[in-house]
């Protein structure tokens, strides 16, 4: 009698969960499940794309160098599969746990797929739709950030500028791990419009704090670069010199050697 209660128990538990109903344990199940069956791998996949993307990116050997290279097909094509597979994790949140909490995170990650399959207009209407939909949605900063990448793709640093200032404004909670990355494509949009020299504040404030090994050396380098374009070449060789001891690639220790043994 006990296993029929509980068999029934479940049966209506399960029952509470449809797509349909929306009740507390109803939401609380399609947001446990958005997370663990769907929304957590469909991130770690896009990671782990975008990161293999930036390693393979070669940085020029002329001009400033990005902390976050521009999403070229040539080498973002290598991770299209995983990209994929991310968005339709992503959809099957979206249609079968619409009462759960991840619909915006899904729809962002969406987004944030596409402008790695270099389709802008389709991560421009994700991220457009997150912001007119979720108003209150925690995830501001992060698609500010990403519609200012979006915008240096399409060589529009004036709108990259004005969304991450916008995401500078917002509430510090808000705001959270977004800030040095924030920071740090402000100093590429600056550098993009013509305003080195004004790079240089933001850039400082957030290399340190940068969360890759890759992006810390990255933004050293440039560092480097723009002290070097204000006339400060001790701040420039010490610059040089935390990439070169970061070792993120062979071909950015190189150049970076190369900077210093100039320096010197």
């Amino acid at each position: 009698m006990r296993r029929k209660a509980g068999l029934a128990g479940l049966f209506l538990l399960l029952g509470g969960c449809s797509a349909e109903r929306n009740n507390a344990i109803s939401r609380t199940w399609h947001t446990f499940v958005s997370y663990f069956n769907g929304y957590y791998h469909a991130e770690q996949r896009f990671r782990l794309a975008q990161r293999e993307i930036e390693y393979s990116t070669p940085d020029p050997t002329e001009g400033f160098i990005r902390v976050y290279p521009l999403a070229d097909p040539t080498y973002c094509r290598t991770q299209y599969s995983r990209l994929e597979e991310a968005t339709k994790k992503c959809e099957v949140i979206i249609f079968r746990h619409k009462n759960g909490k991840y619909i915006d995170d899904s729809r962002t990650l969406i987004g944030q797929c596409w402008v790695l399959r270099n389709n802008l207009p389709n991560a421009e209407l994700n991220f457009s739709y997150v912001l007119n939909a979720f108003p209150k949605t925690p995830l501001k900063a992060k698609i500010y950030w990403w519609q200012a990448y979006v915008a240096l793709h399409e060589e529009n640093p004036f709108r990259a500028e004005t969304r991450l200032t916008d995401a500078l404004s917002l509430p510090e909670k808000d705001l959270k791990r977004y800030k040095p990355h924030i920071n740090a494509l402000l100093a590429q949009a600056l550098i993009a419009k013509g305003e080195p020299n004004q790079a240089i504040p933001f850039l400082e404030r957030s290399v340190k704090k940068l969360d890759t090994r890759l992006r810390k050396a990255r933004g050293y380098y440039l560092l480097g670069q723009l002290y070097q374009h204000a006339g400060k070449p001790l701040l420039a060789e010490a610059a040089f010199q935390k990439a070169f001891q970061l070792n993120a690639t062979n071909a950015l220790s190189f150049q970076a050697q190369f900077q210093l043994s100039l320096l010197r």
